[in-house]
């Protein structure tokens, strides 16, 4: 049912992380999809990542640190 979704999410550039295989109601391990542990809802590496390509000065560079609150 969501398969058209992430489908189009890909289209536009989205990675997709696999879930927990069908049948399974606990993942097998938080490392495969880029948490801490299990419970984690933001991958916060993969975030802070996506905001520094995105917040760069005019001639290139990000200007985020972390003086700002943003992890080196």
């Amino acid at each position: 049912m969501e398969a058209p979704l992430i489908r189009q999410l890909e289209d536009m550039g989205w990675g997709h992380l696999v879930g927990a295989p069908p049948g399974t109601s606990v993942p097998s391990g938080p490392g495969a999809s880029g948490r801490g542990i299990c419970v984690e809802v933001l991958l916060v590496d993969r975030l802070w990542t996506a905001l520094r390509e995105i917040n760069v000065r005019p001639g290139g560079g990000s200007w985020l640190d972390s003086a700002g609150g943003v992890p080196g």
